[in-house]
């Protein structure tokens, strides 16, 4: 009987999820709950379309945040001068 250990794949999952929350918890603090939904589907898309590393997961949603920071910004930039202007200061 062949047993299944989704050990590794739930860490990763966790991982993903912790760096993805915490880019939507900022964009949110900074731009308003509006903009959560786009800031999403931008990290989910930068998430896909980056090649996936054989080890230090960790490292490699860093970079999709950064990423996805970089694109969504260039987003409100272009979108929503308003959101952009209300930005709080930290």
């Amino acid at each position: 009987m062949l047993i299944r250990d989704d050990a590794p794949q739930q860490r990763l999952a966790q991982q993903a999820e912790r760096e993805m929350a915490a880019f939507l918890g900022a964009v949110a603090e900074m731009f308003g709950r509006e903009h959560t939904q786009r800031a999403a589907e931008t990290w989910l898309k930068v998430m896909c379309s980056m090649t996936w590393p054989n080890d230090n997961h960790q490292r490699f949603f860093s970079q999709v945040t950064i990423v996805a920071a970089s694109q969504f910004s260039r987003w409100i930039v272009r979108n929503d001068f308003a959101a952009l202007c209300a930005v709080r200061p930290f």
